[in-house]
C-alpha cells in the first residue's frame, strides 16, 4: 500500500465535510423560516458556492504532496431573529378556558 492515497483520501474528506456544512446552513435557514424567523440570505446557495467543494477537491489532486488543499470557508451564520417575519402567520393557542365564578 503506498502512502500517495492519503493526500488524496483527506482531500475527499475535506470535501464532503464542505457540502455536509453546506447542506446544515440551508436545512437550518428553512427550519428557522419555517419557525416565523427570517432566512438568513446565506442559506441560499449561489452557484459559486455551490462549486466551492468541487473546486476544492480539483485544486487538491492537481497540487504537489508537499502543499496542503486550503480549507472551503465557511458561511456566517445566521442570528436567530425573534420578530416574527413580516406577512407571516402568526401560532394561536386556541379558544382560551372557561373561567369559574368565585363566590
Amino acid at each position: 500500500m503506498s502512502l500517495s492515497i492519503i493526500p488524496d483520501t483527506l482531500s475527499r474528506l475535506r470535501s464532503r465535510r464542505a457540502i455536509v456544512a453546506g447542506l446544515g446552513t440551508v436545512l437550518g435557514g428553512a427550519a428557522l423560516a419555517a419557525c416565523g424567523g427570517e432566512a438568513a440570505p446565506a442559506a441560499a446557495p449561489t452557484k459559486a458556492a455551490a462549486a466551492a467543494p468541487t473546486t476544492a477537491a480539483a485544486a487538491a489532486t492537481k497540487a504537489p504532496e508537499a502543499t496542503k488543499a486550503p480549507e472551503p470557508t465557511k458561511a456566517p451564520a445566521a442570528a436567530p431573529t425573534t420578530a416574527p417575519a413580516a406577512g407571516a402567520a402568526t401560532p394561536t393557542a386556541g379558544p382560551a378556558p372557561a373561567r369559574t365564578a368565585k363566590g
